[in-house]
């Protein structure tokens, strides 16, 4: 399984972290997982650690997979604010992850991208 969920309980935040390789199904599963967890634990908060990633995604498939999370996020009546960590200095992940960022907040998903854990914590937790 190139992904595992963790629940943190004190901030109410989902944590999946993300190993390579990973497809786009795989991905799929992961977001619907973590909509059953966020619907068990009355939360739309989720932490995407991606601080592993090395290689380049493809486009069409992050496009697809915030097509997904929008589809996701309106039958499941959550609302996703959703942190992601990239890995530093692995230009071509961060560039792949903010396409991702653009598609999903085009479609009302709220993502950001952060370096820093503690950061991207404050930022889900941040008017609670």
């Amino acid at each position: 399984m190139s992904w595992k969920i963790s629940y943190l309980e004190d901030q109410k935040i989902i944590k999946t972290v993300y190993t390579e390789p990973i497809t786009l199904e795989e991905t799929k599963e992961a977001a619907m997982a973590n909509a059953l967890l966020a619907g068990e634990k009355q939360t739309g908060l989720f932490l995407a650690d991606c601080s592993t990633f090395q290689t380049d995604a493809n486009l069409v498939d992050i496009y697809e997979l915030g097509k997904f999370l929008e589809s996701l996020s309106l039958r499941m009546h959550i609302s996703i604010k959703e942190a992601m960590i990239e890995p530093p200095n692995v230009h071509n992940v961060s560039r792949d992850l903010q396409f991702y960022e653009n598609v999903a907040n085009n479609r009302m998903v709220r993502v950001k991208i952060f370096q820093d854990h503690d950061a991207a914590i404050s930022w889900l937790t941040a008017n609670l």
